[in-house]
Parts: C-alpha cells; structure tokens; sequence
C-alpha cells in the first residue's frame, strides 16, 4: 500500500509486507518519504508487538479523510493498531478485539469507530483512551458530525 498524505504535503507512506513470511517473523515494513519520495526512512521498528514480542502484521492502514497526516495500523490478528501524525512518532495500543475496520469521525482526527468482524457480535467501538461498546451485531457504521450528534452513529 502507498499513501500520498495530499495537496501541501511531501509524505509519502508505504506498507510493504511479505505475504509467504509467518506470523511474527518481521512480515510487514513500514517506509516514510518526507521529502515526496526521494528518499524513504524505515520505520518498521516503530512497529513493535511489545519487548522481545517481535513485529507487528499490519492488514493495512487507514487516514482520516479531512485530516490526512493522521493515521491508524491495524494488526488485526494481534489485536493491535498503531497511530501516527506522520511525524515519526507511532503510539502502539494493545486492544482486546479485532480492529477489522477503521472508521474516523469526521471532525475530530482521534477520534474514530473500530469495527470487529471476528467477533460475532459484531462490536464498534470508540475513543483511544477508553473503548466503549457503541453497537452490536451491526453491518456498518458512520460516524457523524451531526448536530444533534453527541457521540457516534451506528446501524
């Protein structure tokens, strides 16, 4: 995957993975270009499962839409994203569900829905610091800036 941060911007991200590596064995990359290409910095140790843990599978990465300097890894068979500004620093947090699908807000970069499709109850759930259940045995999910939209749709 490649990802051109957009219009004003010179980062470019690149997700490279192995897909004959096992599990744990370093199988995804991570590469950074600040000046557009040129040159690109390895990132990938920034992708740690924890100490001695090895390194994260990253399914693929997701960017707000409005705000697209921030972003989230998904690990999603170790449980795990990453988020980054694309400033270099990448905060890992350890979840205990699937982040199948990464959904941003569409006003506030932090804040975005993460959908479980492994759990069967099909949960959303919300926030960096405190996940909250916000749905069950849903299809999809919006998030909206609404309004009359205090917290986060779902259907």
């Amino acid at each position: 995957m490649v990802h051109w941060a957009g219009e004003g911007s010179d980062v470019i991200v690149c997700l490279a993975r192995d897909i004959n590596s096992k599990l744990n064995q370093r199988p995804s990359a991570v590469y950074f270009s600040y000046n557009y290409g040129d040159t690109f910095e390895n990132i990938t140790n920034q992708f740690e499962l924890g100490p001695n843990k090895g390194y994260a599978t990253l399914d693929k990465f997701y960017t707000h839409p409005k705000f697209n300097l921030y972003m989230v890894f998904a690990d999603v068979a170790n449980q795990m994203i990453y988020t980054t500004t694309c400033q270099g620093n990448v905060t890992r947090i350890k979840l205990n569900f699937h982040p199948s699908n990464i959904t941003f807000h569409e006003e506030e970069p932090l804040t975005f829905l993460a959908y479980d499709m492994v759990d069967p109850e099909k949960k959303f759930l919300t926030d960096l610091k405190c996940w909250q259940i916000v749905g069950r045995r849903a299809g999809c999910c919006v998030c909206s800036s609404a309004p009359a939209d205090t917290a986060h749709e779902h259907t």
